[in-house]
């Protein structure tokens, strides 16, 4: 797995509970802050704009990050978090659920896809503001459609644009198992860039 962990086993390196559950709360609350709050308190362009999320078994909706994080038709609810990270702006959540790893991606609507007929539509019928549909769902295929045009659904940049950890071509050197926080100041490769 390449990329930026902003959450997981080489962002956190001890094992206590309060510790990891601290460190969890806390990313929690900065992707609740850079998905939801309004333009101009938060490092997103798109702050406010629905969001919507892809695991193997479907897609889904929901009008904010804190909704989807919370609600419990989300696939995120639930989920005993195992990571967060960024690979090159898009956003990846890797859980437990049920003894099996589930990993999602989480991309925003851009203002078009969320002014489209088809997100106006799947929020409104959905009063709880979260919407999921499996494949088996005549909508699911409407919303990969969605999905898959980068002018309606965007990777959101996160760490780049909240921890001002930029896009670089060299994100997949690994971490020195002797640094795992890659602090040294003496390393010449990615230091303190936590990858």
């Amino acid at each position: 797995m390449m990329g930026v962990v902003l959450y997981g086993d080489r962002f956190v390196p001890y094992d206590a509970p309060a510790f990891r559950s601290l460190a969890l709360t806390e990313e929690w609350h900065s992707l609740s802050k850079f998905f939801d709050e309004l333009v101009g308190k938060s490092a997103d362009p798109l702050s406010g704009n629905p969001v919507m999320v892809s695991w193997p078994d479907g897609l889904c909706v929901a009008r904010s990050f804190w909704m989807l994080r919370d609600h419990p038709d989300s696939p995120l609810h639930g989920l005993d978090m195992q990571r967060i990270w960024d690979d090159n702006g898009r956003l990846f959540f890797r859980g437990d659920r049920d003894g099996s790893s589930v990993d999602l991606e989480v991309r925003q609507l851009s203002d078009k896809g969320a002014s489209s007929p088809l997100v106006q539509d799947v929020l409104e019928r959905e009063w709880s503001g979260v919407a999921a549909y499996t494949p088996n769902d005549r909508m699911f295929s409407r919303l990969e459609g969605l999905w898959e045009d980068p002018t309606i659904v965007i990777p959101p940049n996160y760490a780049d644009l909240t921890h001002r950890i930029p896009d670089r071509p060299d994100r997949s050197v690994p971490l020195d198992p002797s640094d795992p926080l890659n602090m040294s100041l003496g390393s010449s490769s990615s230091a303190g860039w936590g990858l």
